[in-house]
């Protein structure tokens, strides 16, 4: 009967690869390690997200923290079925700036964007997934969060 691999023993093809996942999902004594692997996202955080901006890929930063200092036009990544990320949007400046959302792929409840908060140093939360392979299904997750 062959033995089950342990974290950071046996060789071999399938060993090394077996290995490779149990050392970046879990600890030398096979519990599982909270901050590294799926659990940490990586944030983009944007200082000055000016008058247009690009989200990257859900792939490249599952969180994008936005300071806003112009009404701004978002870009959005293509929207590939089980991805989702997060906007945070900070109100920066003199405040009360807009986003202009990419309205052929964004999807909102009842088909109306939510209003932001536009008082400056105010923070907005915003979430999005795909599951049609076409569209991003946005929802507030926090207003003028402080």
């Amino acid at each position: 009967m062959t033995a089950i691999p342990t974290v950071g023993g046996n060789n071999g093809s399938w060993g090394t690869v077996l290995n490779d996942y149990l050392q970046t999902e879990h600890t030398s004594t096979g519990t599982h390690g909270l901050a590294t692997g799926l659990v940490t996202d990586v944030v983009n955080t944007v200082a000055d997200a000016g008058a247009t901006k690009t989200i990257p890929a859900p792939t490249v930063a599952g969180i994008n923290y936005l300071t806003l200092t112009a009404t701004c036009t978002l870009t959005f990544p293509t929207a590939v079925a089980g991805q989702s990320f997060t906007l945070v949007l900070k109100q920066g400046g003199s405040g009360s700036y807009t986003i202009t959302w990419p309205a052929s792929i964004v999807k909102w409840d009842g088909g109306v964007a939510p209003t932001l908060t536009t008082t400056v140093g105010a923070i907005d939360i915003l979430g999005f997934m795909c599951v049609d392979g076409t569209n991003w299904f946005g929802f507030v997750s926090g207003q003028n969060m402080s």
